[in-house]
């Protein structure tokens, strides 16, 4: 990590007060924090949790005939419950096209949502037609840690999951949302203007209630009552800071969080508080980047988790909050040096490496793709017709392989074609 800024001297408060006029040597762990603004006293800040909130685990194979005729027929038939399979019973439903995928097995008494059958894939072609999501108590159950060695149960399960429906199933990319939640900090007047991030707009969302931010590109935003941040995209490495004592409350899951709070932050934690949460998001497309810059190949959740808490810094590096234009802020050196997800640091060097570099290729790519939007929109023709046309075409894997490098999803490619169709239809462009 190149070190563009720097850490503040960190010492241990009680030795610091005892000792007062002496030379006292630095401690790592401790929670006086000294640079060139002077000393600050963040012995009121309690780490409450640091967990893994959600794995998006997918799939590449082939789907089983049998499984998929029985889902078809109970989509068909109305059926709501549907019985089968290692974990069940789920609730059944067909989706949209913007999710991806076909149908939807959900159990949220055991954490487990399955997204099957790849929307614009041949049902009889293999493809990533399995995503597992798992709840962060699902997570918690499943991945607990025992000196230092974590279960491994959850990627055992969603394999599982996966052989059920799937002939020769191999994970194909895995998403993870790894949060930090918080008392006695919150984030002052002035904290968008000291915070450092990659993201290239900031908008201001104060007074709306809820907002969906999957359709804001590379935005730094802000809504509610500053009780909501968020910078980067859903599409690639975002971060989420926020309310999260008022979220629990909207989603009614007050008991559970009261509980883990209070276990993991040794009876520190006050109801009576606010807890503000810090969550990094990183998409797939991410993770299997770090794992080419790391050398290692990153697919599964069981590949993620030996790097999680060195990911973790990189992530509160790439945004960062700032205490001068020198110093990062005190609160931020905290939760980079102290929290630990599954294992400590490795004090790997984590970078993004592209799997195949689309520098060259990537223009030519746009621009068949413009064309061929183009030629579809003068024929009438629909964005879902376009699609599956570009899915036909042998040099499909360039096509995916420029949407990975802009650090997207394939699933992306209807949205895009979508909006390229409706402009050219709406600027009279299609003559």
């Amino acid at each position: 990590m190149a070190e563009k800024w720097k850490f503040n001297t960190r010492y241990d408060l009680y030795t610091q007060i005892t000792h007062e006029g002496e030379e006292i040597p630095p401690d790592p762990k401790g929670t006086l924090f000294e640079s060139g603004t002077g000393l600050h006293d963040l012995s009121g800040v309690r780490l409450l949790s640091a967990t893994i909130d959600t794995v998006k685990q997918l799939y590449h194979g082939k789907l089983k005939t049998k499984w998929m005729n029985r889902i078809v027929e109970a989509i068909e038939n109305r059926v709501e419950f549907f019985s089968e399979g290692p974990v069940g019973p789920w609730h059944i439903s067909g989706m949209g096209s913007r999710s991806g995928y076909r149908y939807k097995l959900q159990n949220n008494e055991k954490g487990l949502t399955i997204l099957v059958k790849r929307f614009h894939a041949k049902v009889e072609d293999a493809d990533t037609h399995i995503k597992i999501e798992v709840s962060p108590h699902r997570i918690r159950d499943q991945e607990s840690v025992n000196n230092g060695v974590s279960s491994g149960l959850l990627q055992r399960d969603m394999d599982s999951i996966a052989k059920w429906l799937m002939e020769y199933p191999k994970p194909q990319g895995v998403a993870v949302h790894m949060a930090v939640d918080v008392q006695g900090w919150e984030p002052n007047k002035d904290f968008l203007d000291k915070f450092v991030t990659r993201t290239r707009a900031k908008r201001d969302f104060r007074g709306i209630q809820s907002v969906e931010f999957d359709g804001l590109s590379e935005v730094a935003a802000i809504y509610g009552d500053n009780e909501t941040f968020m910078f980067g995209k859903a599409s690639a490495m975002q971060m989420s800071i926020y309310r999260k004592d008022k979220e629990i409350i909207k989603h009614d899951k007050v008991d559970y969080f009261h509980r883990v709070w209070k276990e993991d932050s040794g009876g520190w934690f006050d109801p009576e508080k606010f807890v503000w949460r810090i969550e990094l998001r990183l998409v797939h497309g991410i993770m299997r980047e770090i794992g080419e810059g790391l050398g290692k190949e990153i697919e599964s959740f069981e590949q993620a988790k030996p790097f999680l808490t060195d990911i973790w810094k990189y992530g509160l590096d790439r945004n960062r909050l700032m205490s001068t234009a020198r110093y990062i802020d005190p609160f931020w050196q905290l939760i980079m040096e102290d929290v630990v997800y599954k294992r400590p640091a490795k004090g790997v060097v984590v970078r993004r490496v592209k799997k195949k570099d689309m520098s060259n290729a990537g223009r030519n790519v746009a621009m068949m793709i413009g064309n061929i939007v183009t030629l579809g929109a003068r024929r009438q023709m629909k964005a879902l017709e376009i699609v599956e046309m570009l899915e036909g075409m042998a040099i499909y894997s360039d096509i995916t392989d420029y949407l990975d490098s802009k650090g997207l999803h394939h699933t992306h490619l209807l949205t895009m074609i979508e909006r390229g169709v409706k402009l050219r239809r709406l600027l009279g462009k299609v003559a």
